[in-house]
């Protein structure tokens, strides 16, 4: 007796869908996607301008007070020939023992924000 093999060829080609089907990843870009450049703005440019991890542990432990707290740091900086100023609001947060530390963004912080925007696909 002779099994007949009943699978399919597969040939890695995909149909489109019948039907227009709803992008949610594009409907959040469509209302700046335009070959215009007098459309379109440079806001992740201009982010990366923006000099937000400086901070090293020396740097971070000379801007708390002795309770472990820290006010926003201003930083000026230029920018294509404007002058701006960054404030850097550190984050508290509640240690093992109860007490609340305030942190600065850092390298780690840096680390992150690069990852997330190769998995979002953001240029550099």
């Amino acid at each position: 007796m002779s099994k007949k093999n009943n699978t399919k060829k597969k040939t890695g080609l995909k149909k489109p869908p019948k039907l227009q089907q709803k992008s949610i990843q594009y409907d959040l870009y469509s209302s700046f996607v335009s070959n215009d450049e007098s459309k379109v703005s440079n806001l992740v440019e201009f982010w990366e301008s923006i000099p937000k991890y400086f901070f090293t542990t020396a740097k971070v432990k000379a801007l708390r007070t002795a309770d472990g707290l820290a006010k926003p740091f201003e930083w000026s900086y230029d920018y294509r020939g404007l002058s701006y100023t960054a404030v850097i609001t550190p984050a508290l947060i509640k240690n093992t023992d109860g007490i609340y530390m305030a942190y600065f963004p850092g390298v780690t912080e840096d680390l992150v924000e690069e990852a997330l925007k190769k998995i979002w696909g953001c240029p550099r």
